[in-house]
């Protein structure tokens, strides 16, 4: 999916930017994990991507190594997966490249405490992936063309980019 999904649910978990529904439409919804996890199940032949998608990703845009394993105990590659560099490279080409087809209009993230921050300065997107401290690993991507991979609580609100089956 080349933008963020534009998808209005009848759930308390979905939430247009500072309630501004008219933003929803450049910036698409932003989503607790809960609202996610329900609208990726309108979308037949998508879902929501695991940290190990994400990943293979940033192998595709020739950011990591192809011979780095993913280990499923720590959710990681071969430790390689927290490189800052290889963030920022893959974030530049995402936000760069048109042929990619990679849309990432920085719609800022919905706080637990319902606070709306950093609109135009990243996009968070949910993956399906869960952390050892039971939060959820999302991915941001920022202005400067940084992308990086965070743990976020279930509540806060988050784009979602969905990922073809």
């Amino acid at each position: 999916m080349a933008e963020n999904l534009h998808y209005k649910m009848d759930s308390p978990g979905c939430f247009s930017y500072n309630n501004n529904e008219l933003l929803s439409v450049k910036y698409g919804f932003l989503y607790d994990f809960q609202s996610a996890k329900l609208s990726a199940h309108g979308f037949t032949e998508w879902h929501l991507p695991t940290i190990y998608e994400w990943a293979e990703l940033f192998k595709y845009l020739g950011e990591l190594d192809p011979a780095v394993n993913f280990n499923p105990v720590t959710n990681n590659f071969d430790g390689k997966w927290l490189d800052r560099e290889i963030h920022q490279k893959v974030g530049r080409k995402l936000a760069l490249s048109p042929a990619i087809g990679f849309r990432a209009p920085r719609g800022g993230v919905r706080s637990i405490k319902g606070n709306y921050e950093r609109l135009d300065q990243y996009d968070y997107f949910w993956s399906s992936s869960e952390n050892n401290n039971n939060d959820l690993v999302a991915f941001a991507f920022a202005n400067d063309g940084y992308a990086n991979m965070v743990a976020l609580p279930r509540a806060q609100g988050l784009s979602i980019r969905l990922f073809r089956d």
